[in-house]
């Protein structure tokens, strides 16, 4: 004879209904921390100091620093163009808005 739970249910199938929503709740934490991780991982800042380096230079230098990823064609944008730049603990959102 089983065994009858709350409300004439099995107590197996409590066990299973809330080994069911402890998972559904786990995964809604879970997606909510990589989402928040994710965000701040792209809002990262940038350092940069150096005298007569070109762009290229300086997208790598960003791309490293950063999870934003550059591309460009040489055409429109000469990779070999030699520039300065000093820039401290900065948002490259709002250093360089797009």
């Amino acid at each position: 004879m089983k065994k009858k739970g709350y409300g004439g249910v099995s107590a197996n199938t409590l066990s299973i209904k809330k080994t069911i929503l402890f998972m559904k709740i786990s995964a809604i934490f879970l997606l909510l921390a990589m989402q928040v991780s994710a965000t701040n991982f792209a809002q990262g800042k940038i350092n940069l100091n150096a005298k007569d380096i070109s762009l290229s230079e300086v997208f790598k230098s960003i791309e490293k620093q950063t999870s934003y990823r550059f591309n460009y064609s040489n055409d429109v944008l000469p990779g070999n163009k030699l520039i300065s730049v000093n820039v401290v603990n900065a948002d490259i959102i709002n250093r360089y808005p797009i």
